[in-house]
């Protein structure tokens, strides 16, 4: 926007309507600005702009920008001087059960209902401590998961639940760690711990090894919980933990690894190549 109006160059006479050279003192005289209304308007406009800034920042609270809020509707990344929930130590929000978005959009006939089928229940979060960086291979996983589905099929019985952990753990055992798992608050649920164990904060989120055996199963099988394994690696963007899918998963989806390292499927046997190349 040009507020003012500006002189020629000075290699160039100036002339009035009838072209007759205009001496230099009268171009001064007759100057004048030229879109006074406009800069009113425009002076305005900021005007309103600080007021709304000086209105957000003394009635709102900026943290909801910064930081997100969890299933629960607790916000991350602030302190409550004490009183509970104080995360004032954990800045990101973390998005902890993928799967069952993942079976709502995959179960949905259209890309409308797939939408309409994403729900808060389905976006379960919670505020941690830095985004996770450890996780389980994507092919370990699916082995876990295997052995955890086929035991849960056969028996719930704790004497089942226990065989089937001692499976897992016998080849898996470094995966049973609480830095593999984020879970729901231990505040909200009802699930049972092993015995021993010391009881989790409220407001705890890892304590995968505190858990029963039947818990741990459900656990690894990503269908009630209460904790969820995390098989890729996390990293914060915004105080949110967005997923970097490892090379590994995918070529886990394209068959390339199974085919030619024999990574196990998901019912634990191996993949076997076709004449393609892909697996069978």
């Amino acid at each position: 926007m040009v507020l003012c109006c500006c002189a020629k160059g000075d290699d160039e006479p100036d002339l009035n309507a009838s072209g007759e050279v205009v001496a230099v003192d009268q171009i001064a005289k007759d100057r004048k600005c030229t879109d006074l209304l406009f800069l009113i308007i425009f002076a305005a406009f900021w005007v309103g702009m600080l007021a709304v800034g000086i209105t957000g920042f003394t009635d709102g609270d900026v943290n909801r920008l910064l930081y997100g809020i969890d299933y629960h509707a607790n916000l991350c990344g602030v302190s409550t001087n004490g009183s509970d929930p104080d995360f004032g130590s954990r800045d990101q929000l973390f998005y902890y059960d993928l799967a069952s978005t993942a079976e709502s959009l995959s179960g949905a006939s259209s890309t409308s209902s797939a939408l309409n089928s994403i729900s808060v229940s389905s976006l379960r979060s919670v505020c941690v401590n830095g985004c996770p960086s450890d996780y389980i291979p994507y092919s370990s996983l699916m082995s876990m998961v295997s052995i955890a589905t086929v035991a849960a099929s056969v028996s719930t019985s704790d004497t089942a639940m226990a065989a089937a952990m001692a499976t897992i753990s016998a080849t898996y055992e470094e995966y049973l760690d609480d830095k593999y798992f984020i879970c729901e608050y231990y505040k909200y649920t009802n699930t049972s711990l092993s015995n021993g164990t010391t009881v989790p904060d409220d407001w705890d989120s890892q304590y995968f090894s505190s858990l029963s055996d039947s818990a741990k199963i459900s656990s690894i099988k990503m269908s009630d919980g209460p904790c969820y394994p995390t098989y890729m690696k996390y990293s914060d963007f915004l105080n949110y933990c967005v997923p970097a899918i490892p090379t590994e998963m995918t070529e886990y989806f394209e068959g390339s690894t199974a085919a030619t390292t024999g990574a196990p499927t998901a019912t634990g046997t191996t993949a076997s190549p076709t004449a393609t190349g892909t697996t069978g």
